[in-house]
């Protein structure tokens, strides 16, 4: 054999050495990466929400090839507390298939960029859990991973290829959905552009909208079925049909958690700017995120910069707002709240897991059925409530180094999963909140 045949045979060999040494370093299709998450609650929890750092995890960046499992408990059966565990697991696993064996239920997540690298960094599921209990978790790498049941969704569906004509938009196609989208200043009260007059969100649960103009206030969807259905509605969404329909007349109120500001008794939501922008990062079977940047906004002699995170979790009703604030913030008075209605003129007001709520029941929905609407600020951002707004029972609050976060949810007569008792319901999403689930990574 010739020097020449001798160099490609080694030439050969060399990368087949570098190729095996690279996939040593790489991520191994069946490693298993295991974590526990405690109750910080001293009561059961139902579909409580998780998020783990996956960068706490040997893995490459963006690498969401995972299957996720809950892992029974390796107690003896001479401790006598091996039946009792065993049944904590089950109940924690209630109608989720078995996928390895008996100690290990696979339970759906999804990988989240919440960064905008374009790489996942965390991963996100629900559980249940008894009072206190620490579950264990196992996340096993795999060639590809399963898809699950979408259980949410966020969207914004518009027209294009048209013009605005004095407010209307006219020659346009139909209405598709978009990721993104710098929103056109154009776009006005009644201007048929978009599909529902704005971006909405939906759980399994419930639904929410928001305008996508200078009333820029919240609108909710009661749901009679677990479908999402809201970007498929063609009718008149006012009325009652197997689905639901929109259960809240909003006027000149905040509607349900609406942002705004105030200064002296006046209210005022972003009804300015010089440009929005629209996102959609999160869109998952388990949790979307709608994203809304609004520059400029001119309040009360503050110039501000706000960008505007809503995300809605399956099997939950609850909607977290998370708000940033840039600019000329000093000073500046946030606020949000609930409806007056006269068929539900008293509110419960109280403290519970560091937060301050309220909510209010009656027969206030649109079609005058029962509605149960209620929001949940954290102590720390200072909520005050003001009774002597004539539309809206208000919740003033600040923000801490121009951020705050508060949660609103609602509960209508027709729903197909109904609450029978809101209070409950409402310090339920207060404690899993603030105290959320606590997560331990083994190292």
């Amino acid at each position: 054999m010739n020097n020449s045949h001798n160099k490609f045979f080694l030439l050969i060999f060399l990368g087949f050495l570098i190729a095996c040494n690279e996939k040593g370093d790489s991520v191994v299709d069946g490693e298993l990466y295991r974590f526990n998450v405690e109750n910080q609650l001293n009561k059961p929890v139902a579909s409580a929400a998780v998020t783990v750092d996956l960068t706490q995890f040997n893995l490459q960046p963006g690498h969401c090839s995972l299957v996720l499992s809950l892992v029974a408990p390796n107690y003896s059966e001479a401790s006598g507390e091996l039946s009792n565990q065993k049944e904590l697991f089950q109940q924690a696993a209630t109608g989720l298939e078995i996928k390895d064996d008996l100690d290990r239920r696979e339970i759906p997540s999804q990988c989240d960029d919440l960064s905008g690298d374009g790489n996942s960094d965390v991963l996100f599921f629900l559980t249940d859990f008894e009072a206190g209990q620490i579950l264990n978790f196992e996340l096993k790498i795999v060639a590809e991973k399963p898809e699950y049941q979408k259980r949410t969704q966020a969207f914004l569906k518009v027209q294009s290829g048209g013009n605005f004509v004095n407010g209307i938009y006219e020659g346009g196609s139909e209405m598709e959905e978009v990721e993104t989208l710098d929103i056109p200043n154009e776009q006005v009260q009644g201007s048929g552009w978009a599909y529902m007059e704005g971006p909405v969100w939906e759980s399994d649960l419930v639904g929410y909208r928001f305008y996508l103009d200078t009333r820029n206030r919240v609108d909710i969807f009661g749901k009679s079925m677990p479908d999402l259905v809201l970007d498929t509605i063609s009718v008149n969404y006012h009325e009652i049909h197997p689905w639901g329909t929109d259960v809240l007349v909003v006027g000149s109120s905040l509607g349900l958690g609406s942002l705004a500001a105030m200064k002296k008794g006046e209210v005022r939501t972003i009804d300015n700017w010089t440009s929005r922008k629209f996102e959609v990062p999160v869109n998952g079977p388990l949790r979307s995120i709608i994203r809304m940047t609004y520059e400029d906004w001119d309040v009360f002699g503050h110039l501000v910069s706000v960008v505007s995170e809503i995300e809605i979790h399956a099997a939950n009703r609850y909607t977290e707002h998370r708000v940033s604030l840039s600019g000329d913030v000093d000073e500046l008075i946030l606020a949000t709240g609930i409806v007056k209605h006269a068929n539900a003129e008293k509110i419960t007001i109280g403290d519970a897991h560091y937060s301050t709520f309220g909510w209010t029941s009656g027969d206030q929905a649109d079609q005058g059925h029962g509605l149960d609407m209620g929001v949940v600020i954290p102590m720390e951002y200072q909520p005050e409530y003001l009774e002597d707004d004539a539309n809206t029972h208000l919740f003033a609050f600040r923000t801490v180094d121009g951020k705050a976060v508060y949660r609103y949810t609602s509960a209508w007569e027709l729903d197909h999963n109904v609450v029978d008792d809101f209070h409950t319901h409402i310090l339920e999403t207060a404690g899993l909140f603030t105290q959320p689930p606590k997560v331990k990574v083994e190292l």
